[in-house]
């Protein structure tokens, strides 16, 4: 890997970690992909990669969807 790729991924890794914490902070109850994106000031399409990543970890649940995007729950 060149110094410039090996610089991004520790970059991007460090705002995967900000970015979940954001999202795990902010999630009240059950909230949507768009309100977790207004409530922490983050991209949608930021907050949905995450999203992924924290369901994976049994950090948040799936509990349907609403206007056509999936609700999600914190688990403690």
């Amino acid at each position: 890997m060149k110094t410039t790729s090996i610089e991004a991924n520790k970059k991007a890794e460090a705002f995967k970690s900000t970015h979940k914490g954001r999202i795990l902070t902010c999630l009240e109850g059950i909230m949507s992909g768009p309100e977790i994106s207004e409530a922490t000031g983050l991209k949608f399409e930021s907050v949905m990669r995450r999203m992924s990543e924290l369901e994976n970890t049994n950090k948040v649940k799936t509990k349907g969807s609403k206007n056509g995007f999936t609700l999600y729950k914190k688990l403690n």
